[in-house]
């Protein structure tokens, strides 16, 4: 079986109090590319008035949350509506055989190792026990400078030593050629891969209400029972707060040079889901 694994990062911001490097994404078995392709292009003709795909027609979920970018000065219950129908998009997605795959690094426990490389290694981890070894699947990321070519420059490392950078490092022969990388504005699922790792952060429906569409304004009660509803719902359509969750290889890990602690369970370090919850078999 062949995959197209669509991902994003989240960086930590300690001004935020979140110490967290998050990489995240969607893994599709290429016959659902088309169909997914569609699902969010039709909601792209609808907000926007066009399937053409440019900064100002992308769905990026920050911008939909803070009312930034394409959504600046939109209104309240658009931007709430938009999250719901992405997040119904996901659950959708996943209810048909889509994965979903999330790891992070806590930057504020790590001295030693870069956060941003752990949790990328620690990804190509989770996708590979995802998709199994009798499938393939090629990554394609949000293109950001220089953590893209690093990524590459890293992989590369891991297709050479034939696993991850670990002394206990997992193969990952399933993930083939280099990883690719575009402008989440020119891709649909990337943009879908973004929405993804906003309905993963904990807190959400509180936060959003505090932070995101508030702004300097009470919401008032119509719409902010439409949020908790709205969030909910993407919240539900992605692994990390669905009620039903498998998690792939779920470990702590210390490196013994460093004693950095590479991921904790209990601070969601990562995993994978499959429809109905249950792990892919490799």
């Amino acid at each position: 079986m062949t995959f197209v694994t669509y991902f994003d990062e989240i960086k930590p911001d300690a001004k935020l109090g979140r110490h967290e490097y998050v990489v995240g994404g969607l893994v599709i078995p290429f016959g659902h590319i088309k169909p997914l392709e569609k699902a969010v292009g039709d909601l792209a003709v609808e907000i926007f008035g066009t399937s053409e795909m440019t900064p100002s027609t992308e769905f990026h979920a920050a911008h939909i949350y803070f009312g930034k970018g394409a959504f600046k000065g939109r209104p309240t219950q658009q931007r709430i509506e938009v999250l719901g129908r992405l997040g119904a998009i996901i659950h959708d997605a996943r209810e048909q055989g889509v994965g979903q795959v999330y790891t992070c690094a806590n930057s504020d426990l790590m001295h030693s190792t870069d956060p941003a490389k752990a949790a990328f290694a620690f990804f190509c981890e989770r996708v590979q026990g995802y998709v199994g070894r009798n499938a393939d699947t090629l990554l394609i990321g949000d293109l950001d400078g220089e953590e893209s070519r690093q990524m590459i420059r890293d992989f590369s490392k891991y297709r050479i030593d034939g696993k991850t950078p670990w002394d206990y490092g997992a193969p990952i022969p399933s993930i083939v050629d280099s990883v690719h990388f575009a402008h989440s504005h020119h891709s649909r699922l990337l943009q879908l891969a973004d929405a993804y790792l906003l309905g993963n952060q904990e807190g959400l429906d509180a936060e959003f209400a505090q932070q995101g569409l508030r702004g300097t304004k009470l919401l008032s009660a119509p719409l902010q029972g439409m949020a908790e509803t709205s969030l909910s719902g993407l919240a539900t359509g992605c692994s990390r707060m669905s009620a039903s969750r498998t998690w792939v290889n779920v470990r702590t890990w210390r490196d013994p040079a460093t004693s950095d602690q590479i991921a904790d369970s209990d601070k969601w370090a990562g995993g994978a889901m499959l429809a109905g919850g249950g792990a892919h078999e490799p």
